[in-house]
């Protein structure tokens, strides 16, 4: 979708690309939008972001085993 958005903005291509390299995807969902939850592979924190915004992310929790934490005892809602 990111791409798609740039057209055909080279330097926005590459921009988007650098950013997802560096995201392991962990969630995905479409429910009320499209979104989704990743590993930050530089320092393991757990992130989030919507569209059609996706390379703005928003800390999860600090790690992703703290996000597991918080999704089993109910804390987030995915």
């Amino acid at each position: 979708m990111s791409l798609q958005a740039a057209g055909g903005d080279e330097g926005w291509k590459q921009r988007i690309r650098q950013f997802w390299h560096g995201y392991l995807h962990a969630l995905m969902s479409v429910e009320g939008g499209h979104s989704f939850y990743a590993v930050d592979t530089s320092n393991g924190a757990a992130a989030c972001a919507c569209a059609p915004e996706f390379e703005e992310v928003e800390s999860a929790a600090p790690s992703l085993l703290e996000f597991l934490e918080l999704v089993t005892t109910g804390r987030v809602k995915i």
